[in-house]
């Protein structure tokens, strides 16, 4: 008899609380998925300072338009590719092997004194720049939350911006 840990649905409720998972059961050693979140970039003709459309994009939506990324599930393979857009197979949704991938060295999850309270701009930035580290730790994914996500941030923060619309985009990520 198989593995009767978790299933599906416990999987993608510890990707909503900022955990990678993998199945014990595949095959590829090192192998884990993770949520995206939703990302938003002005477009690659904008002048203004950080990040925006890369010439890659632009090429294929057009100079002009700016980006509205949806959240997504990615994989990162055994040979270490990230893929976006993984697809969950019959044997993936059916399985209850699912667990938190810590080959890493550690959960990749912040300790609950390290999510700010609410309201706290200190707490905010100490959340953001434990963000920064943890991304940094983590390589190639890693950089692309860093340029695409956390560097904007950290420079609206570093501007002086405190909007409650910084602050929630702050709050909305996930270690």
């Amino acid at each position: 008899m198989e593995n009767r840990g978790y299933g599906i649905g416990w999987a993608v409720e510890r990707m909503r609380e900022g955990y990678r998972v993998r199945r014990q059961g595949w095959n590829g050693k090192g192998m884990w998925i993770v949520i995206m979140p939703a990302l938003s970039l002005p477009p690659y003709s904008s002048q203004s300072e950080g990040a925006k459309v890369n010439d890659r994009t632009a090429k294929f939506i057009g100079e002009d338009t700016a980006l509205e990324c949806l959240p997504y599930i990615a994989v990162f393979t055994e040979d270490k590719k990230w893929v976006p857009g993984w697809l969950a197979s019959q044997e993936d949704l059916l399985s209850e092997d699912w667990e938190v991938a810590e080959e890493l060295g550690d959960d990749r999850k912040a300790d609950e004194d390290d999510v700010p309270a609410e309201g706290s701009w200190a707490e905010a930035e100490r959340h953001l720049n434990n963000c920064l580290e943890a991304y940094e730790m983590v390589g190639q994914p890693g950089l692309l939350v860093l340029s695409g996500v956390l560097t904007p941030l950290k420079r609206r923060f570093d501007a002086g911006e405190r909007s409650p619309d910084l602050r929630m985009a702050i709050m909305d990520v996930s270690l």
